[in-house]
């Protein structure tokens, strides 16, 4: 159970995001303007995009052969099974992922909120006033 934990299943299943989201991104961009099948029909939302990180996630051990699954993964049908649980939670892990990666930058900038138009202060950073004083004398 270690191994849906480790570093090989959230990069697979940070991987599995990021091919359906090319996939979702082209094909509701080839439908757009499509007038028999729109991007918010039933099928798209409610049967394939549920199923394709599943789907990829299956067929994900026969396209990827040198992936380093765990060492506990030695047969294909433990592989299958991996990316069949990694294309199920593909989508929790990236929320989570991209929560912490949002987290860890958002408290790492000061508290501060910094204003475009707030004054500067002639002290410390010469503005034009200070600029022709120097120039004159």
């Amino acid at each position: 159970m270690d191994f849906f934990v480790s570093w090989q299943f959230i990069v697979f299943c940070l991987g599995i995001s990021g091919i359906i989201y090319v996939i979702r991104s082209f094909v509701e961009y080839t439908l757009a303007n499509n007038k028999k099948f729109s991007k918010n029909s039933k099928i798209w939302r409610n049967l394939v995009l549920p199923i394709l990180p599943v789907f990829i996630g299956a067929i994900s051990p026969f396209i990827f052969k040198t992936y380093p699954y765990p060492q506990e993964l030695m047969f294909n049908g433990g592989k299958i099974i991996f990316g069949i649980v990694a294309g199920l939670l593909s989508g929790l892990v990236y929320r989570v992922f991209k929560g912490v990666l949002y987290q860890k930058f958002n408290d790492s900038l000061p508290n501060e909120t910094i204003s475009v138009n707030a004054p500067i202060n002639p002290e410390i950073m010469p503005g034009p006033e200070t600029s022709n004083n120097n120039v004159n004398n």
